[in-house]
């Protein structure tokens, strides 16, 4: 718990998502427990080389090191590399398999020291509001409000939802696939072919198909007034980013930070702007994406593994 001005904030629980960085995965930890945070699940996804595996071995020593700081301490070491799609959205079928709500963190993240409380805050604040899919600590563009605002995009760089959120948008993953009909609209092509993409396992990433999710039910995504997180993942070890480029490593601020404005908050145009423009980088080229795409599950057919298929392997402890 936590006070605030007469108002009692319920610190939430945490996942923490890794698969090869228990250094940063320790400090995550040691930030968490600063906090307050009383409840911690990891989920390992299984290293796919002998150097990842050996790398892996460090997460025995964080479980004897932290199981006892925390009230509860869950690991979940996989026993088969699901890949990052399948490791991430199973991850969040674990942890809400017991969780009401919480913060997402994955082992690439520098956190404010204030972020769980900034999430645990929203969520409290924002439970009953069924149209807010998720609540960000991450703002890559914080000089254009002192405010919380609204987005139509969902920003998973340390964020938080509830459980009966995550279960609505959990059905789009197990769909069978569907291959995206034509649009001239560059915006829903975006999305709708990543998606696509993303189902038949031609790549391998789990928010595309979130993102897309949001946008058709048109749910909205609480922002915070300035940047709690920032993502060093372009390291060696990284997935899809080795280098250092907007918006990596966008400094951490909480000087325009606010704990208690959650409601009556709207949305913020110009920020889902400058996110179409410089970090999703969509272009006028994007209008021709089915053409390009079309009959791309058939052409892929023998070589990816859909993204169903890994799921429906999945047994959650």
């Amino acid at each position: 718990m936590y006070m605030l001005k007469n108002k009692l904030i319920n610190l939430k629980p945490a996942l923490i998502i890794t698969y090869s960085r228990p250094e940063n995965c320790s400090r995550l930890l040691d930030a968490l427990f600063k906090q307050g945070c009383k409840r911690v699940y990891i989920a390992i996804d299984y290293g796919a080389t002998e150097e990842i595996l050996r790398c892996q071995s460090a997460f025995q020593y964080l479980e004897s090191k932290y199981a006892r700081m925390f009230e509860k301490f869950e690991v979940w070491q996989r026993t088969e590399n699901l890949g990052v799609a399948a490791s991430v959205i199973t991850a969040l079928d674990w942890f809400f398999k017991y969780e009401e709500s919480g913060l997402i963190l994955e082992d690439d993240l520098f956190i404010s020291e204030e972020l769980l409380k900034f999430i645990s805050s929203g969520l409290d604040s924002l439970e009953l509001e069924e149209k807010v899919f998720s609540i960000s600590g991450s703002n890559f563009f914080p000089h254009l409000s002192n405010e919380n605002f609204l987005s139509s995009y969902f920003i998973g760089w340390g964020w938080g939802t509830w459980r009966k959120r995550w279960e609505r948008a959990r059905v789009s993953y197990s769909k069978e696939i569907v291959r995206p009909s034509f649009s001239l609209n560059e915006y829903i092509n975006f999305w709708n072919i990543g998606a696509y993409r993303c189902q038949i396992g031609t790549v391998d990433t789990w928010d595309l198909e979130l993102t897309k999710f949001i946008r058709e039910n048109e749910l909205v995504n609480v922002i915070s007034s300035c940047n709690l997180v920032s993502n060093f993942g372009f390291d060696e070890y990284s997935s899809h980013t080795r280098l250092k480029k907007f918006p990596m490593a966008i400094p951490i601020n909480n000087e325009a930070l606010d704990l208690e404005n959650f409601k009556a908050l709207q949305i913020n145009y110009k920020f889902d702007s400058l996110l179409e423009n410089k970090v999703f980088e969509i272009k006028f080229r994007h209008k021709f994406l089915p053409i390009k795409y079309f009959g791309l599950y058939f052409l892929n057919k023998s070589k990816c593994t859909p993204l169903l298929e890994t799921l429906k392997r999945v047994v959650l402890p």
